[in-house]
């Protein structure tokens, strides 16, 4: 019979290595960052002049709610630094709305994207050979000291459940498994995004994670998107959306505020 795998939060296996490099790197929802995320290729639209009829270029433009202004329309790839950022904190809200039981740490995971793959794979297949409904989401983040790199894996089961003898067994390192704390914040699971806060190591990490032609910031199976514990099922933009769409986020609830204007000027001659 299963056990519920029961190693407190706090407790780690891991050096405090890892948490002194946290603290030499700033948070993907940094304030600071906010200035200095401008798209180097926004999206353009072409147009023909009906005076000269010549066909220009033109940056695309949307308007932003938050900021009360027209802004131009990011290209949203992950090889532009600002926008692997965006798409970065986009993916931390999908993976803290889909409420992972799990966070498990596999060390020495490799040092190219297709051993990291492969690794990794491995690993899940093992781990599902006795929980069938593991469902995972994983990050690889280099390590700070280029000992190869480590892979963040979110991970949640059916009946919350998951033996850490199945998981030790499962990889050839050291490996680290806990539960997710209570009532984790978005920004827990953008710490292993912070890697692309820094220029120069954004980069190595983006290497790590995919190849040009298929760029990737986290991997996740199909059944691993959903609309909080119990939820139904999610493709990740979803997943996004219904993050951006939570009460205390970012959008404020339209609907209430239609009926808040209804009830004001109810009778009432403008």
């Amino acid at each position: 019979m299963s056990t519920p795998c029961s190693i407190p939060p706090e407790k780690s296996i891991l050096p405090n290595r890892q948490s002194e490099e946290a603290k030499s790197k700033p948070s993907i929802f940094e304030r600071e960052l906010r200035d200095q995320l401008k798209c180097g290729n926004p999206r353009t639209v072409r147009r023909v002049d009906d005076y000269t009829g010549e066909i220009a270029e033109w940056t695309r433009l949307r308007y932003d709610g938050r900021l009360k202004r027209r802004v131009e329309v990011r290209c949203r790839a992950n090889r532009c630094w600002a926008c692997a950022i965006w798409n970065a904190r986009r993916s931390a809200g999908a993976i803290w709305i889909s409420q992972p039981d799990f966070v498990i740490t596999l060390t020495l995971a490799g040092d190219d994207y297709e051993t990291i793959c492969g690794r990794v794979t491995r690993f899940i297949n093992k781990v599902k050979l006795s929980h069938p409904t593991f469902q995972y989401a994983w990050i690889c983040e280099p390590n700070a000291d280029g000992t190869e790199c480590h892979v963040h894996l979110y991970a949640h089961t059916e009946d919350g459940r998951l033996r850490k003898q199945v998981a030790e067994r499962a990889w050839p390192s050291r490996i680290d498994v806990r539960r997710v704390p209570t009532g984790a914040p978005v920004t827990y699971f953008g710490y292993p995004f912070k890697n692309l806060t820094d220029p120069s190591r954004a980069p190595i990490f983006l290497a790590l994670n995919g190849v040009p032609s298929r760029q990737a910031l986290v991997h996740a199976g199909h059944g691993f998107w959903r609309d909080g514990r119990g939820g139904q099922r999610l493709t990740k933009r979803d997943a996004e959306k219904v993050a951006l769409r939570k009460p205390g986020k970012v959008r404020p609830n339209l609907e209430e505020r239609a009926q808040h204007l209804r009830r004001t000027f109810d009778g009432k001659c403008l």
